[in-house]
């Protein structure tokens, strides 16, 4: 694995252990704006919003030792 690809994914997991609880969803076909207000309300809230490749989050939960049944995230 690339050094680039290697540290993405040392932080996501970082990130994903640290974290008490995070969200997944598609971001396709969601309208500009209500991403943008989305995005404002969870950085607004103390969260964190991260836009990752599926394979590097799947390989970054899997490392956590966090199950994702990855069957339900449909796309990308």
């Amino acid at each position: 694995m690339r050094k680039e690809k290697q540290f993405l994914l040392d932080e996501i997991k970082e990130k994903l252990g640290e974290s008490s609880a995070f969200v997944l969803m598609s971001y396709q076909g969601i309208d500009p704006n209500l991403a943008s207000d989305f995005r404002t309300s969870v950085v607004d809230s103390g969260g964190l919003f991260c836009v990752v490749k599926k394979r590097i989050f799947m390989k970054a939960a899997e490392e956590a030792g966090i199950a994702v049944d990855k069957e339900t995230l449909k796309g990308h």
